[in-house]
């Protein structure tokens, strides 16, 4: 019964895991992203190809503490074709807190080139590597993607073996395709800010998913220039123009949008943003400061007039009561009226 009951209080505190506002969801994923690009970037072992950078199990197994989640190996089997062992697949679990929330099956076989001559215990376990890291990608791949990381695992990339050879030097054709004048990750985050496709898991630049090609299921978790709702249509034909192509966006371009948007105190610019805020504010009708009732009514007895602007409502009935309650001189407009301008009590006074 003991170890029934802590079972049914895991899949308790799991379940309240799992609802957690979005907003809340997002912030631990960008925390857990921040550390995670710390702790692989003063790593001399990388996967980059064509500019993307992929992550080794050990550093899904990182990623996986983070959340509380390991990966677990529960079966293993060789392959046969024709009677002839070909390789092996094996089937590993993800595990949160002791319950299972994600599996995976891989392979690895002999028609690899990088494993073709190896022996058959090494091909066993990359296998087991493969499918435990597919496993803790399946869970968290969005926090890979936050961190700028590609979310399939090094080890499925066709061709690389374990461990990872020393890169070579880069060739000039591959040096070309890293484009220095392009613009800076802080600069795309200060433009586009942090959106998510909650489909796919994939960030977007811009207002559509490039995967999905669709702009629903996007959650921004942080606002960039792009989203204020003081840009127009007009604005993305102009000076918006090339955050529209965020692939191609340059570090000149961006700099000249943050000055046409924010302004250059060192300069006294003033920036687009801050003039349209101005407006807006102008725009606004005023509210009234006069209390029209408190204007209609009249003082009693040496004709002073009344505190302008009481505090609260409260303020001015109680004012309101003590007039009409306090003795004195009662002042008539109307000339025809029944006893003018004499003093008289309250209780004295004609129904």
């Amino acid at each position: 019964m003991k170890n029934e009951m802590t079972v049914t209080e895991n899949k308790k505190d799991i379940i309240n895991m799992e609802n957690n506002k979005p907003s809340q969801i997002v912030k631990n994923a960008m925390e857990a992203a921040k550390e995670l690009q710390g702790i692989v970037g003063s790593r001399n072992k990388k996967l980059i190809l064509q500019g993307k950078q992929y992550l080794f199990f050990e550093d899904w197994q990182t990623l996986g503490r983070f959340d509380r989640t390991t990966a677990k190996v529960i079966d293993t089997k060789e392959l046969y074709q024709d009677n002839k062992l070909i390789g092996f697949s094996a089937k590993a679990v993800a595990l949160k807190d002791g319950v299972e929330i994600s599996a995976a099956e891989a392979e690895c076989c002999f028609d690899e080139p990088n494993w073709k001559n190896k022996p058959r215990f090494q091909l066993k376990s990359m296998s087991q590597t493969r499918a435990c890291a597919k496993a803790l990608r399946n869970c968290l791949a969005f926090i890979a993607v936050l961190a700028n990381y590609e979310p399939t695992p090094a080890e499925e990339m066709v061709g690389i073996d374990k461990p990872a050879q020393k890169p070579k030097s880069k060739t000039k054709s591959q040096k070309e395709e890293i484009n220095p004048d392009l613009a800076t990750q802080p600069q795309k985050d200060k433009i586009y800010g942090i959106v998510i496709c909650e489909k796919c898991g994939t960030r977007v630049y811009g207002f559509k998913c490039p995967k999905c090609k669709s702009a629903d299921n996007l959650h921004i978790a942080k606002k960039g220039f792009i989203h204020s709702h003081l840009l127009t249509k007009d604005d993305f034909k102009n000076n918006m123009k090339p955050v529209l192509l965020p692939d191609k966006l340059t570090k000149i371009d961006a700099m000249i949008i943050w000055d046409w948007w924010l302004g250059d105190s060192k300069n006294m610019i003033v920036g687009e943003r801050l003039k349209r805020e101005s407006k807006e504010k102008e725009a606004k009708p005023k509210k009234k400061t006069e209390d029209k009732f408190m204007k209609n009514v009249y003082s009693i007895g040496d004709d002073a007039p009344l505190e302008s602007k009481p505090i609260n409502k409260a303020e001015k009935i109680k004012k309101a009561r003590e007039i009409v309650e306090a003795p004195g001189k009662l002042e008539v407009k109307d000339e025809n009226a029944p006893f003018p301008d004499e003093t008289i009590a309250p209780e004295d006074m004609p129904e």
